[in-house]
């Protein structure tokens, strides 16, 4: 009988942060998995640090669409991403944004892959990027496009930080910061929001 692939659940430090391992013929993959901090948790629903290595071959990963914003922030190879229905893509991607989506995307790795990714809900999104959210409906964006520049030297401090705990810390304190100083969201948009998600499913849109 084939053996399953070994994962292990490992205590971290920090209560709020857990860690899963991976290990089989197919490769080895450690994720770090955590929350924001207070006054947050309507902005961000999570944190994950990743890292995988020993991968024998590409790896390719179907994402399916999911309510919220993905920020990828790379420590490693680009990855590269396409659209099926050919909205963008095949192109290589570093740091990144995914906006909401109505359909799935193909992502593929080779070797090393070292990086940072946060979950944004769509009102957070908003706050954080200062960008309507149809602009990146359906896309993706390299990180530099949307902040020109200004996140390089916090990517940096994240890279060099000494494991997750202390780069989720550095996520908290930047997230909130600058979606403090940022617009609010406009109150039709955020009931409508929290209509959606108290929803158990799509709710008639006379409702919304």
């Amino acid at each position: 009988m084939a053996r399953l692939p070994q994962i292990d659940f490992m205590p971290s430090p920090a209560p709020s942060t857990r860690v899963l391992r991976h290990r089989s013929p197919l490769g080895e993959w450690e994720l770090a998995v955590g929350r924001p901090g207070s006054g947050l948790e309507e902005c961000v629903t999570g944190y994950e640090d990743y890292l995988e290595t020993a991968a024998p071959s590409a790896i390719r990963r179907r994402e399916v669409p999911w309510p919220g914003v993905v920020l990828i922030i790379n420590f490693g190879p680009a990855f590269r991403l396409t659209d099926p229905r050919e909205a963008f893509g095949p192109a290589d991607y570093r740091s990144f944004v995914a906006g909401l989506s109505d359909s799935y995307t193909i992502v593929e790795s080779t070797g090393l892959s070292r990086c940072v990714q946060v979950n944004f809900t769509p009102l957070g999104a908003y706050r954080f990027f200062r960008l309507p959210m149809d602009s990146i409906a359906n896309r993706a964006v390299e990180l530099d496009d949307i902040l020109a520049g200004a996140e390089s030297s916090f990517v940096g401090q994240l890279e060099e930080a000494g494991d997750p705990d202390a780069r989720f810390a550095l996520l908290d304190r930047f997230f909130a910061a600058r979606i403090a100083a940022a617009r609010a969201p406009s109150p039709g948009v955020v009931w409508a929001w929290q209509q959606l998600g108290r929803s158990e499913g799509p709710p008639p849109i006379g409702a919304i």
